[in-house]
């Protein structure tokens, strides 16, 4: 019996990790956007400009990143000027 409940625990366990990590995922859907592709390029080239695509790589991209998200979902003041 105690095996029994053990096993249905594990099984319930399991299923509900599987789906809470499932749900967790984040989907990127604007990466393919092609507004998010040419924000991404603008960006990049202003990085180039001042210095910082080539002084921190990694701080770079996660800028870029952000901006082209926030622009690509808003469309709005924030971000509007790189999907010129």
């Amino acid at each position: 019996m105690k095996k029994r409940i053990l096993a249905y625990a594990v099984i319930i366990l399991s299923v509900v990790y599987f789906y809470s990590s499932e749900s967790l995922a984040e989907d990127k859907w604007w990466e393919n956007t092609p507004e998010y592709q040419r924000c991404y390029g603008k960006v990049t080239q202003a990085h180039k400009a001042n210095g910082l695509h080539d002084r921190n790589r990694a701080m770079s991209i996660k800028i870029k990143e952000q901006i082209c998200k926030d622009a690509v979902i808003s469309k709005g003041a924030s971000g509007g000027h790189w999907l010129k």
